[in-house]
């Protein structure tokens, strides 16, 4: 007889139906205390289902939670044992058919999975009709609770439930906050999150990353703890308690640390689609190269990885705002000297806070009042005309911006990165919070910004300085007319042409450089692509080459009748030089005829260098 088949629950006591036959009636058979049904979850995001089950053990209720997919795994065995459950292994399939029957008489009862999820921000949500087709999918913000249409509460590891009043975190934002521009951005930067998991993805497609960096007591910590009230309560560390069903739960704060590994560090971003995530004391992060980890967060891209069944699979990727904090330089702590990684970073060194209590009120605030701006404003953008609505302002502003800045080579990157984001974010946040940002003031802070670190920025176009620096550093080892030839192999030969660019630059020396020196010192100052350093040097007419290539063709060594490829570098000065000459001939006292020969033969040779 298959058991399985007459598998119930009567009575608290789980077990099978003996096969009834014409002669003899049928009989229950116990074989222990029945495990019960007490809700059915299914998260929204990845559908997998989830059971709370119940038994009485002893007379005190225990409960678990499974995921379905455990009802075909004997592993199932273990749990169920371990809040004292009866289940051997050679009864496991009578007691998976009697808790799959109680899910049919749920059904039939018309009882219907709570909805959840584990993830922040925005999610497009499958619309069905009246026969359970997907129709169309609909746009929702995954806060505490999930805003739009459908219902549906969050189940992830973050306190992001709100707490205190509302009206108190946006006085103490009027008061504190408003009107410091530094703070003032902070705290948008945390708000653009909201507007950069919605629209990220179809515009930069990138994070964009603060740092805060300067000594302790100048308002770092104050400016995290009122960025993390944005979605929820700021604490370090983890909590734990126990839920509902008994079973010891962790909860963490938005308010993160970079103390974890990278991989951990990368792990805990995955799906997150529009609540900033906040990263503090830098010094804590092992490692002395940040360059990947700077390019992982900011791409929203997890390594490809293997799953517990030894598959390649690649993690969710993730579309927010990241803020940072530490007493030194995110950049830098990054050794690959590329450009890439300088317009994904916005550094903020300047002091945040003016007075221990402002600091001090600002953090009672953000301790006990918050988790209520995040979701207001994703509220407003559902609201008044979602994505479409958000994406034409934030496309207003990076075609507006640019002539408000300092322009230089990274100025359409830098505004649409960082200023047309937090310029939209504010606008938004403004009727979304009935906060009046200083828009002006913020702007402002973005002029005198780029004013400062525009140029420096632009990485490729520092290589040419780094060049230059190496190769006056080692003059002595390169030919110059009128002195003596290097003592050791020469990195090149040094020319004076005093000639003027079109461009009306003078140009009043030239370094003509040997490949083998310039790649080595590009690497050794980690250029990683010198081919990029090359390009940028030809766009900025400080390197003199030929149409089709890099270089030039150039006889350097005396010795050598051949020529070669080098490098030509330019060097400008404000009026002509005049350029060494060679010390007048000793030879004077000698014949004319003979001095006037040499003094030919001179001219020769140094023709033949120029």
């Amino acid at each position: 007889m298959n058991r399985k088949l007459y598998a119930a629950i009567e009575g608290d006591q789980y077990g099978y139906w003996t096969n009834p036959t014409k002669t003899k009636a049928s009989t229950f058979v116990p074989l222990g205390k029945a495990i019960l049904i007490n809700s059915i979850t299914e998260n929204i995001e990845t559908r997998e289902v989830r059971l709370e089950l119940s038994m009485d053990y002893m007379g005190e209720i225990r409960t678990i939670t499974v995921s379905r997919e455990e009802l075909s795994d004997n592993r199932l065995i273990q749990s169920l044992n371990k809040i004292g459950a009866k289940a051997p292994k050679h009864w496991f399939d009578i007691l998976v058919e009697s808790i799959m029957r109680q899910e049919s008489d749920l059904e039939q009862q018309g009882y219907r999975p709570s909805k959840v999820y584990s993830h922040l921000g925005w999610i497009h949500v499958p619309m069905q009709d009246e026969t359970g087709s997907i129709i169309g999918s609909q746009l929702h913000y995954r806060a505490h609770r999930l805003l739009g249409s459908c219902r549906a509460k969050y189940d992830g590891p973050y306190s992001v439930a709100p707490m205190g009043s509302f009206d108190a975190w946006r006085d103490m934002v009027r008061s504190q906050i408003i009107g410091h521009a530094p703070l003032e951005l902070i705290l948008l930067a945390s708000l653009s999150s909201v507007v950069n998991g919605l629209i990220g993805p179809l515009t930069t497609g990138e994070n964009p990353i603060f740092h805060l960096c300067g000594p302790s007591g100048c308002g770092k910590t104050t400016a995290l703890y009122a960025a993390t009230s944005v979605f929820g309560v700021p604490y370090e560390g983890e909590k734990r308690h126990s839920n509902k069903a008994g079973e010891i739960t962790i909860n963490r704060s938005v308010y993160g640390s970079w103390g974890a590994t990278e991989n951990a560090t990368t792990a805990q971003c995955c799906g997150n689609m529009g609540a900033a995530i906040i990263l503090n004391e830098l010094g804590k992060f092992d490692g002395k190269d940040m360059s990947r980890i700077c390019y992982n967060l900011s791409e929203g891209t997890d390594k490809t990885r293997l799953d517990r069944n030894m598959i390649t699979y690649t993690s969710e990727g993730y579309a927010t705002s990241i803020i940072s904090s530490g007493e030194v330089s995110l950049l830098d702590r990054c050794i690959s000297k590329v450009t890439g990684l300088q317009v994904r970073v916005l550094e903020i060194p300047d002091k945040l806070t003016d007075t221990a209590n402002q600091a001090r009120t600002i953090k009672d605030i953000s301790r006990n009042n918050n988790g209520w701006a995040g979701p207001a404003l994703a509220q407003y953008i559902l609201d008044n005309g979602g994505c479409d609505m958000v994406l034409a302002l934030f496309r207003g502003y990076c075609q507006s911006l640019p002539a408000q800045l300092p322009n230089n080579t990274t100025t359409a990157r830098f505004v649409e990165k960082f200023v047309a984001l937090i310029m939209t974010t504010a606008e938004l946040a403004s009727k979304a919070l009935d906060l009046p940002f200083d828009t002006a003031g913020i702007l402002q802070y973005f002029v005198e910004h780029e004013t400062i670190s525009g140029n420096s920025r632009n990485v490729l176009a520092n290589s040419y300085k780094v060049v230059i620096d190496a190769c006056s550093s080692n003059k002595t080892s390169f030919f110059r007319k009128g002195e003596a030839d290097p003592a050791i192999k020469s990195y090149g030969r040094i020319t004076y042409p005093n000639t003027i660019l079109p461009d009306g630059r003078v140009v009043i020396e030239q370094y003509e450089i040997r490949r083998s020196f310039l790649e080595e010192v590009l690497h050794k100052n980690n250029f990683p692509n010198p081919k990029a350093c090359y390009e940028e040097w030809r766009s900025m007419g400080v390197l003199d080459h030929d149409a089709d290539r890099f270089t030039r063709s150039r006889k350097i060594d005396k010795a050598s009748e051949k020529s070669e490829d080098v490098f030509v570098l330019r060097i400008f000065g404000s009026t002509l030089a005049t350029p060494p000459t060679k010390p007048k001939s000793k030879l004077i006292q000698r014949p004319a005829s003979q001095l006037k020969a040499l003094l030919d033969a001179t001219d020769e040779e140094g023709e033949e260098n120029d």
